[in-house]
């Protein structure tokens, strides 16, 4: 009985390390499709990490000092697997940074180094991307030009642009392209994308847009049964909603207005958009335009540990004219068929990789600890009881 029981812990312990090592090293099992080289770009998107702070901790006490310590940790180890297994050419996060707008600026530079810890393992030559989220300045009904300054001097311009791997890709502060308290920081994201449109247009470069708001689209609508709403039934579940102020601007949204969605769909023409703001993620392709160009969005799911640490993988790569009717394993690999000649073709692949909801994670630690302990119990008393007969038949032989 007491062998079956030690087999039974070695046992148990070995598929603890078998999920601790899975729980270290879990990226191993999400890989890039395409081949490592020089005409290929990998590009990582991250949702909605939201980090909270001073508020959780006057809330909660030490729950939350540990709360906040172990998100950190959950959000870094997602990202030392990021930089360990994969290396990307870029990591996107689309928004909402932190938990919320209102902390004042001694809080929000506490959070920022906290952030700035959280992204340390990527190596110098990964560039990262930080999308503002109505979480990080406000809605637009309540943006001010000192939130957009603060989180500009800590994270980078609001609506920028740069060219990678023969893209044009475009950081787009969707919070403000809606009807907007401050008239100057809507006229900047309209003219930033009409300029995206130009340099597109002008380098017949495909359009890739980063940002926060998805766009508007009837959820009712969506085919349930396609494949991939059926793999991941959690997708696109959030039902177009806003809310305005008496003043007419906008207080809250789910999604875009289906006017802006339909100016950015069939004027600027973006091959892919990726945001963030709906924490269970949606993947939709838009219909075709009169022009004959289609839009995908990516709307990915939060990388917070209650939606399961997700991370997404976007990678494309160059290929030759000739090939391309060869390589059609992907929705948009042809660039919406409308290529010349003096167009460069390219083709694309999409992931969607989960760690593990933080409960889980804690239950492991439990279990670890549990184990741990048992085993070291059972083996002292083991070893007592061993002794206790030893003795017992040593005196049993002195008194024969």
């Amino acid at each position: 009985m007491v062998n079956l029981l030690n087999k039974a812990f070695i046992i148990f312990g070995i598929g603890l390390v078998i999920l601790n090592l899975y729980i270290y090293n879990y990226m191993f099992f999400c890989r890039w499709k395409f081949n490592q080289d020089v005409e290929t770009t990998n590009i990582i998107m991250l949702g909605d990490p939201q980090m909270e702070g001073d508020f959780r901790i006057r809330r909660e006490g030490l729950k939350g000092k540990y709360n906040i310590f172990f998100n950190d940790n959950y959000f870094k180890h997602i990202v030392s697997n990021i930089e360990y297994y994969l290396n990307p050419s870029i990591v996107v996060v689309l928004g909402d940074l932190f938990s919320s707008q209102y902390i004042n600026d001694e809080e929000f530079s506490k959070r920022t180094d906290r952030y700035r810890a959280i992204f340390s393992p990527l190596k110098d030559h990964t560039k990262l991307i930080n999308v503002t989220g109505n979480h990080d300045v406000g809605y637009a009904n309540e943006v001010t030009e000192a939130r957009i300054n603060r989180f500009e001097s800590s994270f980078g311009k609001i609506n920028d642009k740069f060219f990678v791997g023969g893209h044009l890709i475009g950081v787009v502060n969707s919070i403000n392209l809606d009807s907007s308290f401050d008239e100057k920081l809507q006229s900047d994201v309209w003219d930033h994308l009409k300029q995206l449109k130009h340099d597109a247009e002008s380098t017949q470069s495909p359009l890739i847009i980063v940002t926060h708001i998805p766009l508007y689209k009837d959820i009712a609508s969506i085919d349930r049964t396609l494949p991939i709403y059926r793999q991941y039934p959690w997708l696109c579940r959030e039902e177009y909603q806003v809310k305005h102020t008496p003043n007419n601007h906008v207080k809250e949204q789910t999604m875009l207005t289906k006017e802006t969605t339909d100016y950015i769909l069939n004027e600027i023409k973006p091959l892919f958009i990726f945001n963030g703001h709906d924490h269970d993620g949606c993947i939709y392709q838009f219909p075709t335009n009169p022009s004959g160009f289609n839009t995908t969005e990516y709307t990915i799911r939060s990388m917070m540990g209650g939606y399961g640490g997700y991370s997404a993988l976007f990678e494309f790569k160059k290929i030759n004219n000739n090939n391309n009717n060869n390589n059609n394993n992907n929705n948009n690999n042809n660039n919406n068929n409308n290529n010349n000649d003096k167009k460069e073709i390219f083709e694309y692949q999409f992931q969607l990789c989960p760690f593990l909801d933080t409960k889980y994670i804690n239950i492991t630690f439990g279990v670890n600890a549990g184990w741990g302990i048992l085993f070291l119990l059972f083996n002292i008393i083991y070893s007592l009881y061993n002794r206790y007969l030893i003795k017992k038949q040593q005196a049993l032989k002195k008194k024969k």
